[in-house]
């Protein structure tokens, strides 16, 4: 019971749930208003638990309830069980992106260990990208490896991607000497920036916004015009499905970036995208790996991330590679390197 109050009168996120009645209670019942509507007994132990993973997938996460399901029937072999929560693709319903076993806090490692592969047989019976398990202490989350079946430990549950409706690339020509005090700032204080670099060049700082609804992502943008030290923006908005995803620790670790715009000739747009996302999976031979690739609307046609080692690396990948592949359908490339040292993520430099 304690357990429960606390849950109640004290976490925000399913307060915010209830407010936005993506969760109701009445009397001892929790009812999860979700793609199929289900009721379970709030003073069962786990229950609090599952409600507040919830209310943080749809409140912080930005999944719609219409995407999420519990206690989902999974079948194993001959055996039929259900998963606590699962989260559907918007497009397909019966497609599982996501897998989620709640437990009370108070369980053993044992029986953690347990429920940890209860949830990867789930993930692998449903083909789902992402398990989490979440007893209330920031959770375990796993990610599907690109080989197959296999699910690998990934970090907590901060990890998993949110609900991706409406990105884009911004640039910022800002008063000088900002770009590195603002890039921090803004990587810092909005969860939906991916990443903000200072940048040389004719723009300041470069960043990729990611957002749960195009209201979301332009109010992130209205927001960041709005600091005096901004001069101008441009906005390259992302195509929805044409875009790679980021793996887990992408942007970890000792090196140099770049971001490379390219404008291609109509009718090639689509192979060349198909080209760039095949060698992220199989990257190219030398030390220059892309990190990420998206089609954009605006004066640019694609949008790449790469990250490299030394600058004789990157102008042979992009001329010799890129430019001589796909010589008579580029109209123009535009290579924008990150200052060293000055690519932030969450207020943190990652090179």
């Amino acid at each position: 019971m304690r357990l429960n109050k606390l849950f109640m009168n004290g976490n925000e996120l399913i307060k915010e749930a209830i407010r936005c009645r993506h969760l109701l209670r009445m009397d001892r019942k929790v009812i999860y208003q979700c793609a199929q509507y289900h009721q379970d007994n709030w003073n069962d132990p786990e229950e609090p638990i599952r409600a507040e993973t919830y209310a943080w997938l749809t409140i912080e996460k930005g999944y719609s309830p219409r995407q999420i399901r519990v206690e989902f029937p999974v079948k194993i072999g001959s055996k039929k069980t259900s998963a606590d929560i699962v989260v559907c693709s918007p497009e397909d319903e019966r497609k599982v992106l996501i897998v989620v076993e709640n437990k009370r806090a108070d369980v053993s490692k044992a029986q953690e260990k347990e429920a940890i592969e209860e949830a990867r047989s789930y993930a692998v019976a449903l083909e789902a990208e992402y398990f989490l398990y979440d007893c209330g202490d920031g959770g375990k989350l796993f990610q599907r490896t690109e080989k197959g079946k296999q699910h690998e430990y990934v970090g907590n549950r901060d990890k998993l991607p949110e609900n991706i409706e409406a990105e884009a690339y911004l640039l910022l020509e800002v008063e000088p000497p900002h770009s590195p005090r603002l890039a921090k700032q803004f990587s810092r204080d909005d969860t939906g920036i991916v990443y903000a670099a200072a940048v040389w060049g004719a723009f300041d700082i470069l960043m990729h916004v990611q957002k749960s609804s195009t209201a979301a992502l332009y109010s992130t943008i209205a927001k960041i015009q709005t600091d005096e030290s901004v001069l101008r923006t441009i906005t390259y908005p992302v195509r929805m499905g044409h875009a790679t995803r980021y793996e887990a620790n992408a942007l970890e670790g000792s090196a140099k970036w770049a971001f490379v715009f390219l404008r291609v000739k109509a009718q090639k747009i689509g192979k060349m995208f198909e080209w760039l996302e095949n060698q992220t999976k199989c990257p190219p031979s030398g030390e220059v790996q892309i990190k990420h690739v998206c089609r954009i609307l605006g004066k640019y046609d694609i949008a790449i991330l790469l990250r490299y080692n030394r600058e004789k690396q990157l102008s042979e990948y992009v001329m010799n590679t890129i430019q001589t592949v796909w010589k008579e359908n580029l109209k123009e490339t535009s290579t924008i390197p990150a200052v060293d040292g000055m690519v932030y993520v969450k207020g943190e430099t990652v090179s």
